[in-house]
């Protein structure tokens, strides 16, 4: 003799339900992001501000007396290696949903517009057939961390 269990429950729902009900759950991880949406501009203000400090200390130390060199110099060149150094560590930005890193590599998901048409390739770059964009892959990031690459998940409605 066979059983079937018979407890679970078949349903079928129409689109505009389905995007109402994951509105609150997007507004989560939207909100479980946001420390380190937080953490990650406060870092990367720090690295803004150091660097121009060090910019401007360094170049006015060629433009004052050979007895103020050393006072304005100094000071100058650790701003500058303070803000490598800052620059290098840039704390990650984690999916809440799946837990990846959602600054750094690229899965099939655009991280600006969120569509699954993102094409990778290390011959010809990443390239967003839905919104156009070319997202670079190094250090620096010329777009804005908007989804989750890897899941889809909107972690950022402003962009970080």
């Amino acid at each position: 003799m066979i059983r079937f269990k018979s407890s679970f429950i078949f349903r079928i729902r129409s689109s505009d339900r389905q995007s109402t009900d994951a509105l609150p759950l997007a507004g989560e991880h939207e909100r479980l992001f946001q420390p380190a949406a937080v953490r990650y501009r406060r870092r990367l203000s720090k690295v803004a501000l150091s660097g121009i400090a060090g910019i401007l200390l360094s170049g006015l130390s060629l433009l004052v007396p050979e007895s103020f060199l050393k006072p304005m110099a100094i000071p100058g060149v650790c701003c500058i290696a303070l803000s490598l150094a800052l620059f290098f560590t840039l704390p990650t930005l984690p999916c809440p949903s799946c837990g990846k890193a959602t600054d750094s590599g690229f899965g099939t998901f655009c991280p600006a517009c969120g569509s699954s048409n993102l094409r990778v390739s290390r011959w010809w770059g990443t390239h967003c057939d839905a919104c156009g964009r070319s997202p670079g892959s190094y250090k620096y990031r010329n777009y804005p961390v908007r989804y989750c690459t890897h899941c889809g998940v909107l972690v950022h409605s402003v962009g970080v």
